[in-house]
């Protein structure tokens, strides 16, 4: 009877010190020293993203005379369902209470196991819907840590994926082992990772539709030019334009790759100019699409010094020399700047520059981890140079946005480049994100959520991003950023018109071939080739360019000798242009044909009667003029 009455009086305690919880938001309530617990809990995501879990929990009595009666999971999502429990006798009655974010579920245990050593189990099933998210076309894998402060004796998780989510970007803790097989593929931890949210995405392409405004504004009487800088296409970025409105005067690209616009303002006037898109953005793992080639003489302009970026400041250069790797520049930057969210309620806060950061290590917004890469890196003969763009954050404390020196700009970010020589390409990290997330790793792969709007290399300052274009300061409708699942055709295509209607035959001549891109798709590093049958090109036969620019126009002029100067003859013309289109060539071909005339039909009689009185005039003018000096000197 001792023993029974001994039970009673504990059975309360028991109720409220074998309380374990798993929580993805919350803390959960301590469990009994007097307990130690194995974990098996398995993850099995459908290709909807509805997780549908399984959890076994060894419960190991450390006492004689303790047992658990019931068990309580706390999950930190609203949206728990299809729940079910058993232990070793068989089904037990559960009960779920939901309140604001979070689902408790409470198992009454039917197995009462007491005894130093021994060890009670219960499975509890469930189906959870947003664990997985997908956002654009990246699926976003995030699995709570267990919380808890008892003893953990075992621990095995198991992440099983479906490969419709597509290949892993990137998965942090480090799964121990990777297993596939039925069309998923299941990353296992041990007991290392019990301590981590386990967090992971899927998807190696993501894709984004934009509407941009930028606003320029001539305080002139006279007409001007303003320019924009539209988002350019980089190594892991593809864009697509459906529009400028209205057309600029002009489209060029410029020697760090923006692309570049520029519009006619009237005088005392202000001019709002539209840009809509889609941008398709691929992790550094694989590339979209070639660039123009980085030569020496280029990546020799990525080691000056410029405003923000003091590489021959004192302090930075004895920095640099202290670091032997950019691995190590990257680390030293993450690790030493210290993210001040206050200055985030500044409507224009200061660019501090790399020396000035250095100094105030604990001041620091993005610009300022950006700037202090780039001056060491280049401080160490390593390539660098800025990006500001977009950048997705669904979270303002771990992945905050904002640049220095811009006005009212919440939505931008900026982050670093450096060249890698051994892959010959630039390589884009992220040391403000890394720090204010408390290590998730962007230096060896950036997410696919960076979007750039401008790329600074010969200069710490211009061009203006997308978003810094404002008249009154507080305009907020010039950034318009969301992701994308329809299907785009990121193809170019290109059109060309012939004009060679005054080619002499014999006769040095030329003529114009006008190339239009009708599309918001550039062609990188293209070549154009001519070719006339039966003429020689004499000037003009070939051009380079470094990208033919979404609705750019380019003209081009070709001299040439062709036919004689007495038959009229039909002479066949053609141009190639070869380029790159993402990882593929791009190679299309215009042809036609023109009429080369003789010379006495290529000009009109007016002309020839003209033409004709003067050769007989020079003809017959030496007599004349003889015989009309010999009457005078006769009359003389």
């Amino acid at each position: 009877m001792t023993f029974q009455k001994k039970f009673k009086q504990l059975f309360f305690c028991s109720i409220l010190l074998l309380l374990l919880v798993i929580s993805s938001l919350f803390p959960g309530r301590v469990f009994s020293a007097e307990f130690s617990t194995g974990y098996d809990i398995k993850f099995t995501f459908d290709t909807s993203g509805r997780a549908h879990v399984v959890q076994k929990i060894s419960l190991k009595n450390k006492t004689d005379d303790l047992y658990a009666s019931e068990y309580t999971l706390t999950i930190g999502s609203n949206r728990v369902s299809e729940v079910a429990a058993s232990d070793r006798l068989g089904g037990v009655p559960v009960s779920t209470l939901t309140k604001d974010q979070s689902t408790s579920i409470t198992a009454k245990m039917n197995d009462k196991v007491v005894g130093l050593g021994k060890v009670a189990t219960l499975t509890i099933n469930y189906t959870i819907d947003d664990l997985a998210l997908k956002h654009g076309l990246i699926w976003e894998v995030n699995i709570p840590k267990i919380v808890t402060q008892e003893e953990v004796d075992s621990y095995s998780l198991r992440l099983s994926i479906p490969e419709s989510f597509g290949s892993l970007h990137s998965i942090v803790p480090t799964p121990g082992s990777t297993e596939s097989g039925s069309g998923q593929t299941t990353y296992v931890f041990d007991k290392n990772a019990v301590s981590y949210n386990i967090s992971s995405s899927f998807g190696k392409v993501q894709q984004f539709k934009f509407d941009l405004k930028y606003r320029l504004k001539n305080n002139n009487i006279l007409s001007g030019l303003g320019t924009i800088a539209l988002p350019p296409d980089t190594n892991q970025q593809q864009i697509f334009l459906k529009s400028i409105s209205p057309s600029p005067k002009r489209l060029y690209s410029d020697a760090d790759g923006n692309f570049l616009a520029d519009f006619l303002v009237k005088g005392r006037s202000n001019l709002e100019i539209s840009v809509a898109g889609y941008v398709k953005i691929s992790d550094q793992t694989e590339e979209l699409q070639k660039v123009k080639e980085t030569d020496q003489e280029t990546l020799a302009k990525y080691l000056k010094a410029d405003k923000y970026w003091e590489t021959q400041d004192a302090a930075i250069q004895k920095k640099a020399k202290e670091l032997s790797s950019i691995g190590e520049i990257y680390k030293f930057v993450t690790t030493n700047l210290k993210y001040n969210y206050n200055r985030l309620e500044q409507s224009v806060p200061d660019r501090f520059g790399a020396a000035k950061a250095l100094q105030n290590p604990t001041n620091a917004i993005c610009t300022d981890f950006t700037d202090l890469f780039i001056a060491l890196a280049r401080a160490k003969g390593i390539p660098a140079r800025e990006i500001e763009g977009y950048a997705y954050s669904d979270n303002a404390n771990t992945r905050p946005i904002k640049v220095g020196g811009l006005e009212a700009t919440n939505i931008l970010h900026a982050w670093p480049e450096y060249f890698d020589k051994t892959k010959s390409r630039w390589i884009a990290v992220d040391p403000t994100w890394e720090s204010t997330t408390g290590g998730v790793n962007y230096f060896d792969k950036l997410d696919t959520n960076h979007f750039a709007f401008v790329i600074h290399g010969s200069s710490s300052q211009w061009p203006v991003p997308a978003g810094g274009y404002k008249i009154n300061g507080n305009e907020t409708d010039d950034l318009k950023v969301e992701f994308n699942t329809d299907e785009v055709n990121f193809g170019p295509d290109l059109v060309a018109s012939f004009e060679f209607q005054n080619v002499i035959g014999g006769l040095p001549s030329s003529g114009k071939v006008v190339i239009r891109n009708s599309t918001g798709r550039a062609v990188l590093t293209p070549k154009i080739k001519f070719s006339i049958s039966g003429a020689k090109i004499t000037s003009g036969e070939s051009a380079s360019e470094s990208t033919f620019l979404p609705f750019e126009t380019k003209t081009y002029e070709v001299k040439l000798t062709a036919g004689s100067l007495t038959n009229t003859k039909k002479l066949a013309s053609s141009v190639t242009v070869d380029g790159w289109v993402g990882k593929d060539v791009f190679e299309k071909k215009f042809s036609t044909s023109f009429l080369v005339h003789p010379f006495f039909l290529s000009v009109n009689p007016v002309s020839i009667l003209a033409l004709a009185t003067s050769g007989l005039l020079i003809f017959i003018y030496p007599p004349v003029f003889r015989k009309i000096r010999n009457r005078l000197n006769k009359r003389s």
